[in-house]
């Protein structure tokens, strides 16, 4: 049996009518010789088609025929059996239409295109993979659209031009041709171009390069324009940047553009107000950085300006902002110091009144320099750029000789002023007076923990709290104490054990202290004062590995357990390792974030503190820090950075002068501290990190309570609304804005994001943003949001549609409904064809 009876037999098995086209009559012959089943009808078209008609549309149900027609087909107006080819199809004799009805493939369209594309159609695996695609649907241009979406391998649902941009930008990163290669192969380049132009409104005469085509793409005025004509565009660029799985490849995509187009020295003198919106390059980012940086060093911009252009960047920033994020950081913080010190007032008032300043006013400038070094130093690691110098040296500057030194000053000046200072505190704001007024006090209502973090100093504490209040399981509050004097670490860890008396034994290697005649050197030293109280005392290292079971077996009998850790001041009190003492600082909040949430299953009550606080200044040897003048006396036998125990120690302008009844411990030894917070030169000690001193940085102690609750873990986050949304929508662009309802404080940060529906359809894109403002003022907290209508949104003119904003959990990595409002929709059609979907 030959090819073509083959065919036909096939063809009838599926259905009763078989049109036979034949343009050249090269097949007439073979029609005339076929041998068909009895129950098929040979009929020839020869100006006949009124009968072909009567005669099948009168025949019995099991009658069936092959009508033969051979010339050029008529014009559908004209051709009177047209509804029997579509609904049965054409078939051919030629060697590809063999091939596409042995596949089952009857569309008139491949006949037609078949011809068109010889290539694509003599290729048996592509139309096996166009038969699984095809629905009897398709127009031509759909047609084509599947066609190349064979070729690209795309996935078999898809066949969208989003879908093959995002296919080709992929393979452009990865430096692959192929694709574009593939396209001219099979005869479908010009199909894509036309797609390009018509759907993306890409120029008739540029080139039909595919990076051409990029170049012109990442314009401002395209991609980063609100221009209704280049919508689909951006639509399915935003599509590829934000889909995670290519956004390294528009990254790179970004890059590549960037040097071609010399983008950098181009902008450099843009404004900032032109730069701002612009979201394509990295260089865009770096250009921010710097004009944002020369504003602030020449007071061009005020700190609540740099941190809303910095707000700005981290809402529309999608590609860079994350890379940037330490610049930015430092930047903002950077300027809200230098901004705090510029108007610090350093109010007149009595050393309580000034010490409770100090903890709810100015340390917060402490807190703002240790963030800013942490970050300009993360900035520079990542990036190895000197962008910060200038403002580092400035933020240095200002933060010693204009903060530092004048509260060093002023607090010396009260000190000397008072007589009995120590006394004008209360026990329970004195750290000698810890044990009975933290922990005793409360032990018959619950057993305590206390966590002692060597150099924990107060302005970090607070931090601390702040983490710890967002776990809705536990209740928090930090106050401060008055340390004792000298602050250095043996009489810092002495006076939060129970003691009646403290003495201090200095060598001149060592100032041990006893505590009612025992030695408090040493972690044994301290279980063993302990015990006599119903306490234990352990390392950190030794308690964070203890299993659940062996943590309730160790802890069962005892009424409070005192845990010792130190990652600062091991990091600060060594001049090789001074310098990450900031860095040391946020891997011990990690640390007792992970401590106190093993501990909360054996504990309801918490305690935070720390021996002594510390100075720490981010330079080389400031000589305006150290003191001129060596301490002079009968006897000098220990000398430290900040201090210097003796006997008959001579007074100086240049020192405080203490003996031991002035310092409530007991007889025996005096002490001389250099005032504000100047030090001592000794030979191979570190400059950045000193304590021992009198200092409020030094001698703020923080206690940080935690009251560990029965609450169930629920997310305790800031408070987002919609604050202006227009009551209708009349174009492709939509501008809302939305309110953090208050201040960050002890609450997580919300991440939203909006989009338009229509009837539970997503009918725009989905911008995001994050809130974490901590300003009290509501308008600082604002934030507007520009969501653009996507071509799912083009046959809708008016009807009813909702804003929603949804919230992401970061735990299950999914959004979820947040809140809702409804606006009108009244608008002319701005529908642009794609005849790829």
């Amino acid at each position: 049996m030959s090819d073509i009876a083959q065919a036909i037999n096939r063809k009838f098995e599926e259905q009763k009518i078989i049109i036979w086209h034949d343009s050249a009559q090269e097949f007439m012959e073979d029609f005339e010789n076929l041998e068909l089943p009895g129950n098929v009808q040979k009929l020839r078209v020869d100006n006949n088609e009124f009968g072909v008609k009567h005669t099948v549309f009168t025949a019995s149900d099991e009658q069936k025929f092959l009508i033969y027609r051979s010339g050029l087909l008529p014009h559908e107006t004209e051709n009177w059996l047209l509804d029997i080819e579509l609904a049965y199809g054409i078939f051919t004799a030629d060697k590809i239409s063999l091939t596409l009805n042995s596949l089952g493939i009857s569309s008139p369209i491949a006949i037609n295109l078949a011809s068109q594309h010889p290539a694509f159609f003599g290729k048996n695996t592509l139309l096996q993979q166009l038969k699984l695609r095809l629905t009897g649907q398709e127009d031509e241009a759909t047609f084509k659209a599947k066609m190349v979406a064979c070729i690209l391998g795309l996935p078999e649902d898809q066949h969208s031009m989003q879908v093959i941009l995002s296919h080709l930008m992929t393979k452009y990163a990865q430096g692959d041709s192929s694709p574009q290669a593939a396209l001219a192969e099979y005869g479908l380049e010009e199909f894509f171009w036309k797609g390009t132009r018509n759907i993306y409104r890409y120029p008739e005469d540029n080139p039909e390069n595919f990076g051409a085509l990029l170049i012109w793409a990442y314009r401002d005025e395209v991609l980063d324009s609100t221009t209704p004509e280049y919508r689909n565009i951006r639509t399915d660029y935003k599509a590829f940047r934000d889909n995670y799985s290519t956004r390294d490849y528009a990254l790179k995509i970004a890059q590549n553009i960037a040097e071609n187009k010399n983008y950098y020295h181009t902008h450099k003198d843009d404004a900032l107000g032109e730069l701002l919106p612009s979201v394509l390059f990295e260089e865009t980012e770096q250009l921010i950085l710097l004009k944002l940086t020369q504003g602030l060093l020449s007071a061009l911009y005020s700190a609540q300006e740099i941190s809303e252009s910095i707000a700005q960047r981290s809402q529309n920033s999608v590609l860079w902002y994350q890379k940037y994020r330490e610049a930015y950081e430092a930047l903002v913080t950077g300027a809200q110091l230098l901004e705090r010190i510029r108007t610090l007032e350093l109010v007149a008032g009595n050393l309580v009144e000034t010490f409770k300043n100090y903890i709810y006013r100015w340390s917060i400038i402490d807190r703002l320099y240790r963030k800013y070094h942490l970050a300009q130093k993360r900035s520079s690691q990542v990036r190895g750029n000197t962008l910060f110098n200038e403002l580092t040296q400035q933020v240095n500057n200002a933060y010693t000789s204009n903060y530092l030194i004048p509260l060093g000053n002023h607090w010396s000046n009260l000190v000397d002023k008072t007589p009995n200072w120590r006394e004008s505190f209360p026990d329970s704001n004195r750290q000698e007076a810890f044990y009975t007024e933290h922990v005793k006090r409360h032990l018959e209502k619950a057993r305590t923990f206390v966590i002692i973090s060597d150099g924990m100093r107060y302005e970090a504490a607070h931090e601390l709290e702040q983490k710890l209040a967002q776990n809705d399981k536990y209740k928090t509050s930090i106050s401060g104490m008055l340390g004792v004097l000298p602050s250095y670490t043996q009489l810092g860890m002495a006076s939060l054990l129970p003691h009646t008396k403290l003495t201090i034994t200095p060598t001149p290697n060592s100032a041990s202290v006893l505590a009612d005649g025992v030695s408090t050197q040493g972690t044994a030293n301290r279980d063993k004062i302990l015990t006599s109280f119903g306490g234990r005392a352990f390392q950190y290292k030794d308690v964070i590995s203890l299993s659940r079971a062996d943590m309730t077996e160790l802890f069962k009998d005892l009424d409070c357990i005192y845990i010792y850790h130190n990652t600062i001041d091991s990091t600060g009190d060594k001049r090789a390792t001074e310098d990450g003492t900031f860095a040391a600082t946020e891997i011990a909040f990690q640390e007792i974030e992970a401590l106190v949430k093993k501990l909360h299953t054996s504990a309801t009550r918490i305690l935070i503190t720390a021996d002594h606080g510390f100075i720490y200044q981010d330079e080389n040897d400031n000589q305006i820090s150290y003191l001129s003048e060596k301490a002079h006396g009968d006897t000098l036998i220990f000398e430290d950075r900040r201090f210097v125990f003796g006997k008959g120690l001579h007074k100086s302008e240049a020192f405080h002068h203490f003996t031991s009844q002035e310092l409530g411990v007991e007889p025996g030894v005096e002490v001389l501290i250099p005032r504000s917070v100047q030090r001592l030169k000794r030979q191979g000690s570190g400059f950045r990190y000193v304590h021992g001193g009198a200092s409020l940085q030094e001698m703020t102690v923080p206690v940080i309570n935690v009251h560990i609750t029965k609450n169930k873990s629920i997310s305790k986050t800031v408070k987002v609304d919609f604050v202006e949304v227009p009551s209708k929508l009349t174009s492709n662009l939509l501008v809302i804005k939305l309110v953090q309802q208050q201040p960050l404080g002890n609450l997580q940060p919300l991440r939203v994001r909006a989009g338009i529906y229509h009837n539970d359809n997503l009918i725009s894109d989905q911008p995001e943003a994050t809130f974490n403002f901590a300003y009290e003022a509501a308008s600082e907290r604002q934030l507007s949001l520009t969501l653009e209508l996507t071509r799912a949104a083009d046959s809708l003119t008016e009807g009813n549609a909702e804003i929603r904003l949804e919230s992401y959990n970061s735990g299950t990595e999914t959004w979820h409904h947040y809140e809702k409002t409804d606006i009108e929709i009244k608008r002319g059609n701005t529908a642009i064809d794609d005849f790829f979907n």
